[in-house]
């Protein structure tokens, strides 16, 4: 289990502050209780920006621009975490939320491709 050459763990996380606490104690639990270090950490999950601050003041309508607020406000959580994250050293694969009904394969296509996945 703790041989590098044929042992790797690979955190995975959220893009809120309880699971990228978790991640980073996790981590160091890893190293110092297991002697086992993490290759890589999965951010599943992650919201892109799509909008500017601008662009949203001026989305028509009111409603309309609500939700684009809120969108702007996960995308910033999202810039975060994976800015904390990336403190620790690792790589960091961000895995961005999909917004479908059904998970089929273009969703897995699209997982496999944040992934790094030919």
């Amino acid at each position: 289990l703790v041989d590098p050459a044929v042992t790797a763990a690979v955190l995975v996380s959220l893009p809120e502050e309880l699971p990228i606490n978790e991640t980073i104690e996790l981590k160091a639990a890893l190293e110092q209780r297991v002697h086992l270090k993490a290759q890589a950490i999965v951010l599943n999950g992650f919201i892109p920006a799509r909008f500017t601050p601008e662009e949203v003041a001026t989305v028509e309508p009111a409603g309309l621009r609500e939700v684009a607020q809120i969108h702007l406000a996960r995308s910033g959580l999202s810039r975060t975490a994976s800015a904390r994250l990336r403190e620790l050293g690792l790589p960091v694969a961000e895995v961005p939320r999909l917004f479908s009904p059904t998970f089929g394969r273009a969703a897995v296509e699209a997982v496999a491709r944040a992934l790094g996945a030919p």
